[in-house]
C-alpha cells in the first residue's frame, strides 16, 4: 500500500469524524438556541400584550367616564337648554363627534353632531345594558354616512342602584356618545414591535377593530372569513378562534409568508369579549442572527478540523511513523 493511499484513507476517516461532530454540534446548537429564543420571545410578547391591555383598558374606562360626565351634565340641565348643553359637551370632549339622547322606547329626544347612533343598536344588547344602569361600548360599524364609528352608551340616571332598591325611573333615558372608528387604532399606532410587528384588537366575532394598518380596520377584516377564501390566513384564523374563546397565550403563526409569534389575551375592561394581540416577526428577533453565528462558528470549526485532518494524515502516513510505532511496541 503506497504512502499516498494510506494518507488519503487516514484523511477521509478523520475528515468524516470531524464533519459528523461539527454537523451534530451545529444541529444541536441551532435547535437549542431556537427553542430558547422562541420561549423568551413568547414571554416577552406576552409581557408587551399585558402592558398594551392595561393601556387600552384605561382608554376604555376613560371613554366610559367621559360619557358618564356628559350624562350627569344632561341630567342637571333643563329641557329648554338641552341643545346648547349637547353643543358644549361635543366641544368639550374631542373624541365625541355626536351626542344623542334616547328615551325608553329607543327614540331620539335630542342629538347634536353629524350622525346620531342608530335606533336598532339602542334597542339591542348595548342599549339594554345602558337602560339597566351599566355603560357599554359597541364594536365598530359603518354609520349611514359610511364612516366607521363606535358608540359609548351610558345611563342618565343610576338605574342599576334603583333596580337594587326596587325603584323604577319614571322616564329612563340613555346617552350615546359617538367615537371615530380609528380611535383605538391611533392609540395602538404609538407602539411598534421592531420594524413590522404591531398590536391588534379584535371584537367578540374576530373582526379587526384596531391596528396600525388603518385600512384593514376600515375594511373590517376578519381572519376567520379570510381563511375561508385564502389558505395563507389559516394560522391567523386558528389564533383568532383562541382569542374569541377568551384564551391567554402565544402561538407561532405564518401570515402572508411572514413567520411570527402571536401573543394574545382578553381585554380586561371589555365586557363584550374583545381581545388584544401582539404580532412580532421572528425574522426581526435575535434568532436568525444567532443561527448565522452558529453556522459561521461551525464552518470555521469544520475548516480547522479538515486542516488538522490533512496535517494528521500526512504525519501518520509517513513510514517513520510506523517504524517508530513498531520499535516502541517492541
Amino acid at each position: 500500500m503506497t504512502v499516498m493511499s494510506v494518507r488519503l484513507k487516514v484523511f477521509l476517516i478523520i475528515a468524516s469524524v470531524v464533519v459528523l461532530i461539527t454537523a451534530s454540534s451545529m444541529a444541536v446548537s441551532i435547535i437549542t438556541a431556537q427553542n430558547q429564543i422562541l420561549e423568551t420571545l413568547e414571554r416577552d410578547m406576552l409581557l408587551v400584550t399585558n402592558l398594551a391591555n392595561e393601556y387600552i383598558s384605561g382608554e376604555i374606562d376613560l371613554l366610559k367616564a367621559n360619557a358618564s360626565s356628559v350624562a350627569h351634565r344632561i341630567k342637571a340641565s333643563e329641557s329648554n337648554e338641552m341643545m346648547q348643553v349637547l353643543i358644549e359637551q361635543v366641544a368639550a370632549y374631542e373624541n365625541f363627534t355626536t351626542i344623542t339622547i334616547f328615551n325608553e322606547a329607543g327614540k331620539i329626544e335630542a342629538s347634536y353632531g353629524p350622525e346620531p347612533a342608530p335606533e336598532e343598536i339602542v334597542m339591542g344588547r348595548y342599549g339594554s345594558r345602558a337602560f339597566e344602569g351599566l355603560p357599554a361600548i359597541t364594536t365598530s360599524h359603518l354609520d349611514h354616512l359610511g364612516n366607521l364609528v363606535f358608540h359609548v352608551f351610558v345611563p342618565v340616571d343610576d338605574y342599576y342602584y334603583q333596580s337594587i332598591i326596587g325603584e323604577k325611573a319614571p322616564n329612563p333615558k340613555i346617552v350615546a356618545c359617538t367615537v371615530p372608528g380609528h380611535f383605538f387604532s391611533e392609540r395602538m399606532s404609538q407602539f411598534l414591535i421592531w420594524d413590522a410587528g404591531n398590536i391588534i384588537i379584535e371584537d367578540e366575532e374576530g373582526t379587526l377593530i384596531a391596528n396600525v394598518y388603518h385600512e384593514l380596520v376600515a375594511e373590517q377584516v376578519n381572519f376567520l372569513e379570510l381563511a375561508q377564501r385564502d389558505h395563507r390566513y389559516q394560522d391567523a384564523a386558528r389564533v383568532t378562534r383562541r382569542m374569541i374563546s377568551g384564551e391567554l397565550g402565544a402561538d407561532r403563526v405564518m401570515i402572508e409568508n411572514t413567520d411570527a409569534v402571536f401573543a394574545f389575551m382578553p381585554i380586561t375592561a371589555s365586557e363584550d369579549g374583545w381581545s388584544i394581540g401582539v404580532i412580532a416577526p421572528i425574522a426581526e428577533s435575535p434568532f436568525y442572527k444567532v443561527r448565522l453565528l452558529i453556522v459561521i462558528a461551525g464552518a470555521i470549526s469544520l475548516c480547522l478540523g479538515l486542516a488538522a485532518a490533512v496535517l494528521a494524515s500526512g504525519i501518520i502516513a509517513q513510514p517513520s511513523f510506523f517504524k517508530q510505532g513498531i520499535e516502541g511496541s517492541g
